[in-house]
């Protein structure tokens, strides 16, 4: 009990210091796993360089050689050796939060000639779909929480990148997997993969474990065919203009996009930027919030969060100063979705929308917070700019604030967490401690939630009354899913026999107690909050902590 309390102070303590000298250390959260495309990435480091664009600078990816393979099929990810590596790693590493998946695409043009009939396309289609299925089915076995992302493919280029090797084609080092396919035009291989693409988004519509971005024209939007292209169907057309997630299927991805060698560019692989682009892309429609802890919170709108400068308020968010008169962002939290326990860290990311002058904050930013609301009223009011609040602290500001679209995120101090509960809003305002004159950033407002301002919080439980045995159990013994829950709980004991079940509060009391034969239990009837999920084996004790939402 004594080396519990003792961890916890040393945790707070190392909290505040890490917060003052503005330094983190970077977790794995994401398993990358798969074909070529995840061996790019892994070169390329492509998801360190995306999670700190989005603000996550404390966290990263983890590969190696041998989980992210130049050229590997399906069939390669699950032989005996290639599973007991991935189960080996997800067991050693409880902290994943998600696989990165990429696989599939070998299988398809490596095997898919232009002379298929429909029917040979659908079985290979239908073979390859069945194989993703048994990983992802295999890694759940092992995790059964844990988020996979299929990462899908962009368009390639076949016909226009080797014809720029003329006269020398035949030479170029991709012209065999193109003869190998039959010469396929760019629409017929942009169809075959967009239909293996829609069978995977209905296994994702079947499993909140899987996710998967649709996009294989991104390439298409973000670049555009400034040039005319040089093979059939020719033509230009700029950059925004091809809807998402289709585009245009009788064009390429822009031969820009692909990886450049510089004896010869490749036909398949996106270019280091291209899949930073198509990462970003994800992050934002998934793993933004996927990497969050237990709960986010939007602003409150309509008057409530917004800008003061001067003698108006604006429902933009800008730092900084105009020269006549510093700009500051109020922003107004709802609590009321927070449960009732302990907060462990909490963090607010703003997206840079535009620069004016120079940066008015880099890494230090000032913020002061208020329990209630500053001034008279909620509502934002001109008297909100100059009011002291409860605290006022200078705080760390980490990720990447380099140029527009990139994330920060500003730390809250440990005094500041300890004030917020669910019994009372509360209000932050982020001013520039050093602005200068005509330096303002603007921040992405609330019309968007995939760019909105966000609070993240992390709850933190400790169960005094469970003996220290049960609290440092082996790990991965008893894995729950999802974590956070709403209703019903599921748990894989690991080829455990489970002779009872119990929920614990965090005083150690029991409040459900069951003989249970089953992997699940409803837990829809107990109020929201941080519980204990303890578990009588034959071979021994196992808690899990858990929250219910």
């Amino acid at each position: 009990m004594r080396k519990i309390l003792l961890l916890t102070l040393f945790n707070l303590c190392f909290v505040q210091f890490s917060s003052a000298q503005c330094d983190e250390t970077a977790e794995d959260k994401i398993l990358l796993l798969g074909d070529s495309w995840a061996f790019f990435m892994h070169v390329d480091g492509t998801l360190n360089t995306i999670e700190e664009k989005w603000g996550h600078s404390n966290y990263s990816y983890y590969s190696s050689p041998t989980l992210s393979v130049n050229g590997a099929r399906t069939e390669d990810f699950l032989t005996p050796t290639k599973m007991t590596e991935i189960e080996n790693t997800l067991i050693a590493n409880p902290q994943f939060k998600a696989v990165h998946l990429s696989i599939g695409g070998n299988d398809v043009l490596g095997s898919w000639t232009v002379d298929f009939t429909p029917e040979q396309s659908d079985s290979l289609k239908s073979k390859v779909y069945d194989r993703i299925v048994s990983i992802i089915d295999f890694i759940h076995g092992v995790r059964p929480e844990i988020q996979v992302i299929w990462s899908g493919y962009m368009y390639p280029n076949f016909e226009e990148v080797i014809a720029e090797f003329a006269p020398l084609e035949t030479s170029h080092p991709f012209y065999g997997n193109w003869e190998g396919m039959g010469f396929p035009s760019f629409e017929e291989l942009n169809t075959i993969l967009s239909d293996f693409s829609n069978d995977l988004e209905v296994l994702v519509a079947g499993d909140p474990l899987i996710s998967f971005v649709s996009a294989p024209a991104l390439m298409q939007k973000y670049y555009g065919q400034e040039l005319p292209l040089e093979v059939a169907p020719f033509g230009t057309y700029s950059a925004g203009f091809q809807p998402l997630p289709a585009g245009d299927i009788t064009y390429p991805s822009p031969k820009v996009s692909m990886r450049d060698y510089g004896l010869a560019r490749d036909c398949f692989h996106l270019s280091a930027e291209g899949f930073e682009i198509m990462m970003d892309y994800q992050f934002q429609k998934i793993y933004h919030k996927l990497l969050m802890d237990d709960l986010y919170l939007f602003p409150e709108g309509e008057g409530i969060s917004g800008t003061i400068f001067n003698d108006s308020t604006g429902s933009v968010f800008t730092v900084g100063d105009e020269g006549i008169g510093k700009q500051v962002t109020l922003l107004s939290f709802n609590t009321a979705e927070i449960t009732d326990t302990v907060i462990d860290q909490a963090s607010i990311f703003l997206r840079r929308k535009n620069l004016s002058g120079v940066r008015p904050f880099t890494s230090m930013v000032n913020v002061r917070f208020k329990n209630g609301y500053f001034g008279t009223s909620e509502a934002i009011e001109l008297e909100d700019k100059d009011e002291a609040g409860d605290l006022s602290s200078d705080l760390c500001v980490f990720g990447k604030n380099d140029t527009e679209g990139d994330w920060l995120r500003i730390d809250l101090d440990p005094e500041m967490i300890a004030m917020i509960s669910n019994t009372e809003n509360f209000q932050v305002i982020i001013e520039a401690n050093a602005a200068g004159e005509d330096n303002i950033i603007e921040f992405s407002d609330l019309l968007d939630e995939e760019f909105a301002p966000v609070l993240n919080l992390q709850y933190k439980g400790i169960n005094l009354s469970i003996s220290e045995n049960e609290l440092t159990q082996e790990k991965n013994r008893i894995q729950l899913f999802p974590n956070p829950t709403q209703g019903v709980l599921y748990f894989n004991a690991h080829g455990e026999e489970v002779k009872s079940i119990s929920i614990l509060n965090l005083a150690g009391q029991s409040i459900m107690h069951e003989e249970i034969n089953s992997n699940s239990i409803d837990l829809s009837a107990i109020p929201q909050g941080v519980y204990f999920f303890k578990v009588e084996t034959i071979n021994g004790v196992f808690v899990e902590q858990f929250v219910k939402q």
